[in-house]
């Protein structure tokens, strides 16, 4: 059997692939959106609710460890039974699941998506430096997870890199597909009819420390003037983790269930789809019909290098199909045309 730990929707895709191609897959997840979405699809799905390890708090990461192993007892693994493990940022669960399973069954690593840097921007003087040092020194001792620091929108992140897949025995999983080329055969064989909408709003997920909230929430009040029709798609991680964060700006639009992937509701955009950076405008821009609209020039940013950083990512994801505007004039224009 092959299960797929999905701690976001692009793992889910790859899940996906798997049952399109005829063969049984499993989802292990602790986002309740994908929870969801596996009940509506009718998908086997094993859920945990998402354990935070705070540096202050490192015996968390025993809870940790009595719910992967649970999980392990719960299926029985054996060694026919697989395990796919596509990111390698963030997810400490994840990474003790990989380690356990790997002492019964086969487990696959590779990265499926962006793939982040090593963390160099390093203060050793700092308390936050003492405090994710501390917290990795205990997360070997209690889990014997060997991490590593990876960037994460500019910020640190735990990861795993060669070492922790050579010493626990983990082989690397031959990708003949990207995610985008997993998303649009989701596209194509597994759309969700919700009715015909002009154009998609599609919320990104959290963007504290990137953007400026309240130019945020003011660029989307603006938008949401002009005198066309729109439809709401939030982030799952906002509807799962940060529920008000958006209601009062979107309260009033049709809103599309948040947890059914963007790319499989695409068929009833007629127009445009029109977000900050998310994916979906790089999935939007392999379709002719639509157009995709980044407000990347629109809102303030903490750092304006890392906007060109993000630009060029999905200028190159998106074969420079996805159109940046500048103002609500030029926004205007262009869902009028």
């Amino acid at each position: 059997m092959n299960y797929v730990f999905c701690p976001s929707y692009g793992a889910l895709f790859f899940a996906l692939h798997l049952r399109n191609s005829g063969r049984e897959a499993s989802v292990i997840t602790d986002n309740p959106g994908i929870r969801k979405y596996c009940r509506h699809a009718g998908i086997s799905c094993i859920y945990f609710d998402y354990i935070n390890i705070p540096a202050l708090r490192p015996h968390r990461a025993f809870t940790v460890r009595r719910r992967m192993d649970g999980i392990v007892k719960q299926i029985g693994v054996k060694s026919a039974d697989v395990f796919y493990l596509l990111d390698n940022t963030i997810d400490i669960s994840a990474f003790y699941l990989a380690r356990k399973w790997s002492k019964k069954g086969k487990v696959y690593f590779n990265v499926l998506g962006r793939k982040f840097p090593p963390y160099r921007a390093e203060k050793r003087l700092s308390l936050s430096f003492v405090a994710r040092h501390g917290l990795r020194y205990w997360l070997k001792v209690f889990l014997g997870l060997d991490l590593v620091f990876l960037e994460l929108h500019r910020s640190p992140a735990f990861g795993i890199d060669g070492k922790f897949l050579e010493k626990n025995k983990i082989a690397t999983l031959p990708l003949d597909r990207s995610l985008a080329e997993l998303q649009w055969e989701a596209m194509q064989k597994g759309g969700v009819d919700l009715g015909r909408r002009d154009n998609l709003i599609s919320s990104d997920g959290s963007l504290a420390g990137i953007i400026e909230q309240d130019s945020l929430t003011e660029t989307y009040k603006s938008v949401l003037k002009l005198p066309h029709q729109f439809a709401a798609k939030h982030h799952p991680q906002i509807a799962n983790r940060h529920p008000d964060e958006y209601e009062k700006v979107f309260s009033h639009l049709p809103e599309l269930p948040h947890y059914i992937p963007v790319e499989l509701v695409l068929g009833n955009v007629t127009r445009s789809v029109i977000s900050v950076f998310s994916t979906s405008l790089v999935s939007a821009s392999r379709l002719e019909r639509l157009k995709a609209i980044s407000l990347l020039d629109m809102v303030r940013w903490h750092d304006p290098s890392y906007r060109e950083e993000i630009r060029a990512w999905l200028k190159k994801e998106s074969q420079d199909r996805i159109i940046f505007v500048k103002s609500l004039e030029e926004l205007d224009k262009l869902l009028g045309d």
